[in-house]
Order: structure tokens, then C-alpha cells, then sequence
């Protein structure tokens, strides 16, 4: 069988706003927190210009300018406070605002139907895996949530050291499947770093789209999904 005949073996997931949601929801909290520095715009806004700042950081890697991991936070705030159509001084207000961010109470809780579509791939023979941008706490937080134990490869972007949508994050996933791109599915969140990170891999994306937000570019993935439990329409 060649590699372009290959069938789908394996589901990676994203973690954050994908598998598991914040309640209030991340993005949410991002808004009430501007507001409490000055910068006040309406949730809607503010889903937009995240989204749109993390395709405009995929333009960057593509483009060669975003060559360091380190780099991807101040670039990602340039992006966003450009896309908001405001000027934050993020070197000085950054340390204030993650200090503040998490002294937000909120609740982390798996989203609407994730176990029961992990039993239902898992029971269909798929194999399963997590790729996340994260802070080196990923595997505790699925085992936590009682998730862990569903996944082959939990791979976190503090501890390789690179994150999406470079390329490198989905390859250290492939090569610990011991899989070829085309037998995998990537089911995330996010346009730039979740599908067309994917994508660029050859690796099949699933875009997981329930804010409803329009692409970046002319790209389509084959699959949109607002519901986890969609997935088990077209596996």
C-alpha cells in the first residue's frame, strides 16, 4: 500500500478550547482583563483578533521571520493588540496582566461529548494523541480531567521546545505514533496553528470551529466541525 493510499490510523487532538474549555471561557476572561486595564471591546472582537493573530503568526513561520519558539509570544501580543486596533505596551503591562490572569477564578472541564468521542474512536480502533501548545503541564492536566489514559502520545510544547504550527511539533508526534502523516487527523481550534499547521504536514485537519470563525486565507479544510461528537460522522 502506498502512503497516499494509507487509511486513517490516528486522531490527534489540540487540548485548550478544543477537548477542554474554560468556564468562564478563555477568551472571555482575555476580554474582562483588557477591560480592567483600559481596553475595553466586546467578546466578539476580541475572538476575532486572537484568531487572527495566531494566523498572522503561521504567516510569520512561513514567511522564515519567526524562526525561534521564544519569539512567538511578543510577536502573537503584536498581532493581537494590531488586530484589537490598539497600542498596548506589552513589555510592561504583560507581567501585570498574567499576574492578574491567573488570579481569575474560572473552572477547566472537558467540552460538550469529548469522552464520549474518545470511547467511540478508541472503540472504532483509532488511535489517539494530544499535540498542545501548553505550559509543560498537559499530561497532568488530562490526567486530571480522567482523559489521560485515552491517548498513545501527549505532546507538549514546553517540554519539546516548539510549538504550532511549526512543523517539528506534528513530526515528534508522527515519529512517537511510528505513523506516516496521511494516516493521522488533526482536530483543533485554531486556523493557523491547528489547520494549516497540519495541513502542511500532510496531515489530515479537522477544523473544530465552534465560535464560527472565518478563514484566514482560501483554505478549506475537508471538515468543519462545531460539535466534538461531528467527528464520528465522516471516521
Amino acid at each position: 500500500m502506498t502512503d497516499k493510499q494509507k487509511k486513517i490510523s490516528t486522531v490527534f487532538f489540540d487540548f485548550g478550547d478544543t477537548l477542554v474549555e474554560g468556564r468562564p471561557a478563555y477568551l472571555h476572561r482575555v476580554a474582562d482583563l483588557l477591560a480592567e486595564f483600559g481596553f475595553r471591546h466586546e467578546v466578539a472582537e476580541v475572538v476575532h483578533a486572537f484568531n487572527k493573530a495566531d494566523y498572522l503568526v503561521y504567516v510569520d513561520h512561513q514567511s522564515g521571520s519567526l524562526s525561534v519558539d521564544g519569539q512567538y509570544m511578543m510577536r502573537f501580543l503584536h498581532h493581537f493588540g494590531e488586530c484589537l486596533g490598539v497600542k498596548i505596551d506589552w513589555k510592561t503591562l504583560l507581567p501585570q496582566i498574567l499576574r492578574k490572569f491567573d488570579d481569575q477564578p474560572y473552572e477547566r472541564a472537558l467540552a460538550d461529548g469529548a469522552i464520549e468521542t474518545l470511547g467511540a474512536l478508541r472503540d472504532k480502533g483509532y488511535r489517539l494523541g494530544v499535540i498542545s501548545n501548553n505550559d509543560g503541564s498537559c499530561r497532568t492536566k488530562c490526567e486530571a480531567l480522567g482523559i489521560a489514559d485515552f491517548f498513545k502520545v501527549i505532546v507538549d510544547s514546553s517540554i519539546e521546545g516548539v510549538r504550532k504550527p511549526a512543523p517539528k511539533i506534528f513530526e515528534i508526534a508522527l515519529e512517537r505514533m511510528k505513523i506516516s502523516p496521511r494516516e493521522a487527523m488533526h482536530v483543533g481550534d485554531m486556523y493557523g496553528s491547528d489547520v494549516l499547521g497540519a495541513r502542511d504536514v500532510e496531515i489530515q485537519p479537522v477544523w473544530y470551529n465552534q465560535n464560527k470563525v472565518d478563514a484566514f486565507s482560501p483554505y478549506r479544510p475537508a471538515h468543519t466541525v462545531e460539535q466534538l461528537a461531528q467527528i464520528l460522522d465522516f471516521v
